[in-house]
């Protein structure tokens, strides 16, 4: 399938497709004015790329091979500013947290207005450049791909971005002034008779410091970095979405406003349902972080600033969803950028919704929040 017109922007379906599938997309961007075209291989796509940059590279989510191809176009190329939209009969919790861990920037369900109304705001965007933001990450883990989807996100976000592989090849890059973040492997951490973190702090380093550790070793290395040192160095699961990082580098290095917001921002990933105020057309994001009087959800289609939006997602600690009403108080568009502290989507501000859902998301939070500050998350 190849409909590209010499003068029309192209979004390229990457690997196999069905008819049915095809059809939909094709509708899509015509209403961004776009062409489609499939290109069954990776190396295709780099290939076109260098030539022609499209609005969007599209994959299904439905099997493996979607995820295989989106870490292999990261890997390929990794500095380049490609939005990635994953395509799902159906989207679930899984769907998002698969799609994310393998690079991709949004999951949308297969209808022809939903993926339209994404491939319009990419089209209004044009091709997007990365720009330094001034700060400076280094990032030290063993292993490649991790590194590769963790620089993308921070190079994304306007970080000039450093790589190393052992403790020894980081040391003098963490201790180097200029480094605002250094994102750790628990295991490069804890080699040598040191801890690399401990040296660093020895040696003044005054970066923000996210030890990366599957969940089940959380606890040990909380205590194995001793209760100074907890106090300004964050322990992440390995397992969550690379961009929960930039959440919570932005903590550490923001204490200050952070101390004084009203009310904790916490992560919390879910599904969420969001619709304009009083239309029956909904959409489907992701919440990234929530708090006592918002919520923040992830989607290249958001909304316009001070939409008025209905939303549904299932709270933490929750098995029931809840109804709410609020007010799109900041968006942000898909555009990696010095600017760019949060992954594309919107801030809903909550204003409503019945009493009983408003008081139920409330209290559900402030358990959830409990939680997670016994545990130091």
């Amino acid at each position: 399938m190849d409909t590209v017109g010499k003068s029309k922007s192209t979004v390229v379906v990457l690997g196999d497709a069905k008819a049915s599938v095809t059809d939909i997309v094709t509708k899509a961007a015509e209403m961004a004015g776009a062409a489609v075209v499939q290109e069954e291989s990776v190396a295709g796509l780099v290939d076109r790329v260098a030539n022609d940059r499209p609005l969007a590279v599209l994959v299904s989510m439905t099997a493996a091979e979607g995820r295989d191809l989106t870490v292999d176009l990261r890997a390929r190329c990794s500095t380049l500013a490609l939005p990635v939209i994953g395509l799902a009969d159906a989207v679930t919790d899984l769907s998002f947290e698969e799609a994310y861990a393998a690079g991709v920037d949004d999951v949308c369900e297969l209808r022809e207005r939903s993926l339209g109304r994404r491939l319009r705001q990419l089209a209004d965007l044009g091709p997007i450049s990365v720009k330094d933001g001034g700060k400076s990450v280094v990032i030290a883990d063993d292993d490649r791909l991790m590194r590769l989807l963790i620089g993308r996100v921070f190079r994304d976000a306007g970080y000039s971005v450093q790589f190393a592989t052992d403790a020894d090849d980081a040391f003098d890059r963490v201790v180097d002034p200029v480094t605002d973040v250094v994102i750790c492997s628990s295991v490069i951490d804890a080699a040598g008779t040191e801890r690399l973190s401990h040296r660093a702090a020895a040696q003044g380093s005054k970066a923000a410091w996210i030890i990366n550790t599957p969940p089940k070793e959380i606890p040990t290395v909380r205590g194995a970095l001793g209760k100074d040192a907890a106090a300004h160095i964050a322990v992440h699961d390995a397992f969550q979405s690379p961009a929960t990082l930039l959440f919570v580098a932005n903590e550490l290095m923001n204490s200050p406003a952070v101390n004084h917001r009203e009310s904790a921002r916490v992560l919390y990933g879910a599904t969420v349902q969001f619709r304009q105020a009083g239309r029956s057309e909904r959409d489907v994001g992701y919440l990234y972080n929530i708090s006592a009087g918002g919520v923040y959800v992830r989607t290249l289609a958001p909304p316009t600033n001070w939409d008025e939006l209905w939303v549904e997602f299932t709270p933490p600690r929750s098995e029931r969803a809840v109804h709410l009403e609020g007010t799109a108080v900041w968006t942000r568009p898909y555009g990696p950028g010095g600017n760019a502290s949060v992954p594309s989507g919107f801030g809903l501000q909550i204003s409503g919704g019945s009493q009983a859902d408003t008081l139920r998301y409330r209290r559900c939070y402030s358990t959830y929040l409990a939680e997670r500050t016994a545990v130091g998350a």
